[in-house]
C-alpha cells in the first residue's frame, strides 16, 4: 500500500507539511493512467496538461467513428467549412464499424474484403485534397488476415501512374506509392511486418522540395527515397478500405486516417501515433513544455522519438 492510499484510507495520520510531493504524485500517475480521461482532475493536481489540438494544421481527418453511410472529416481541418472531404459508401454494400477494436475515439470503421466495400470522395467533390506540393498521410490498421493485399489509402488515377497511395502487400509489408506521371515514381516497403488482429500505425511522408519520401511503420521511418524527383499530382478520387478499381479491399479495421500539406517530420509522426492530431485520444501529458509520458499507444509507438516541445509538437 503506497502513501497516498494510506492517507487517503484513514491508515496513516501525517502532518501535510511532512508530505512530500514525490510521494504524491506517483500513485497520482498510476490511477490516472489506469482510469485516463475519468479522472482529469488527478492530471490537474498534479500540473499535467494535454498537448494542443493540431488538427487546424490538416487538411483532413476521419475519426471513422460512424455506424454506418457517410464518415464525416473532423471540424478544425481545411475542409471543416462543408462537407466536401465527407466520405460515402461505395455502391452495394454497408462499411459497418467496430467499437470493440478500435484505436482511437469511439469506434472505427469496419471492412470485409468479400464484399468489395469502400468509402470514398470523387475528385470533384474532394478537390481539396489536391496538391503538387510536400504532404504526409497516414492511419491505424487492424488487418485481420495476413497473405493478402490490404489497399488502405488510395489517391491514384486509372493507369496508377498518377497519384498516391498506401497498402499492405502480400509479404505483409505497408508500401508508401507515389507517382508523378512521365517523371518518376517511389514504391517503399517497411521492414517490419503486419500481425493479424493487431494495429499498426502507418504513415508516409513526401517532401516536395527535397525530393524525399518516407515510409513510417509504428512512427519509426523504415525506408526512405531521397532522389524522387517530379511533383504528386493527386486530382483524382479518393479512396479508404480499397481502390475503387480493384478487388484488393482491406479485410478488417482502419481507423484516425488524415492528410496534411506538409513533410511531417519524424518526431511529428512519433507524436500523432503516441498522441493523436488533438493531442487527447491518446491520453499524452505534458509536464510544461516536456512531455511527461507517451501516452496509451505505447505498445506501437513506444520507441520512437517525441517533439523537443510537447508545447508546439507540429509546426
Amino acid at each position: 500500500m503506497n502513501a497516498l492510499t494510506m492517507v487517503l484510507m484513514g491508515f496513516w495520520f501525517v502532518p501535510p507539511a511532512a508530505i512530500k510531493v514525490e510521494h504524491v504524485r506517483a500513485p497520482l500517475v498510476e490511477l490516472a493512467q489506469n482510469y485516463g480521461s475519468g479522472l482529469p482532475h488527478l492530471w490537474s493536481i498534479q500540473g499535467l496538461t494535454t498537448p494542443p489540438d493540431e488538427s487546424a494544421l490538416f487538411v483532413a481527418i476521419w475519426s471513422l467513428n460512424e455506424a454506418s453511410g457517410t464518415r464525416a472529416n473532423r471540424t478544425g481541418t481545411t475542409c471543416a467549412a462543408d462537407t466536401s472531404c465527407d466520405l460515402t459508401e461505395s455502391a452495394g454494400d454497408t462499411v459497418v464499424n467496430s467499437t470493440t477494436n478500435v484505436r482511437e475515439g469511439t469506434a472505427s470503421a469496419s471492412f470485409v474484403r468479400a464484399d468489395n466495400e469502400w468509402l470514398q470522395c470523387t475528385d470533384a467533390t474532394c478537390n481539396e485534397l489536391d496538391t503538387t506540393g510536400s504532404m504526409s498521410w497516414g492511419f491505424w490498421l487492424r488487418p485481420q488476415s495476413t497473405g493478402i493485399q490490404h489497399n488502405t489509402m488510395v489517391s491514384l488515377d486509372a493507369s496508377a501512374t498518377d497519384g498516391w497511395y498506401s497498402l499492405i502487400t502480400t509479404t505483409n509489408l505497408h508500401q508508401c506509392f507515389g507517382s508523378a506521371v512521365l517523371v518518376d515514381s517511389f514504391s517503399l516497403n517497411s521492414t517490419s511486418t503486419i500481425t493479424a488482429n493487431t494495429f499498426m500505425h502507418g504513415a508516409c511522408t513526401f517532401d516536395e522540395p527535397a525530393d524525399t519520401a518516407r515510409n513510417y511503420f509504428n512512427a519509426i521511418n523504415e525506408a526512405s527515397d531521397t532522389a524522387f524527383t517530379g511533383n504528386l499530382d493527386d486530382a483524382n478520387q479518393f479512396d479508404i478500405g480499397n481502390w475503387n478499381l480493384s478487388n484488393n479491399g482491406v479485410d478488417g479495421q482502419v481507423d484516425e486516417a488524415f492528410v496534411i500539406f506538409q513533410a511531417l517530420s519524424a518526431a511529428e509522426v512519433c507524436h500523432i501515433c503516441s498522441c493523436q492530431i488533438d493531442g487527447t485520444r491518446g491520453q499524452c501529458r505534458c509536464d510544461g513544455t516536456a512531455y511527461f509520458d507517451r501516452g496509451l499507444n505505447v505498445s506501437n509507438c513506444g520507441t520512437c522519438t517525441l517533439p523537443a516541445s510537447c508545447a508546439d509538437p507540429i509546426s
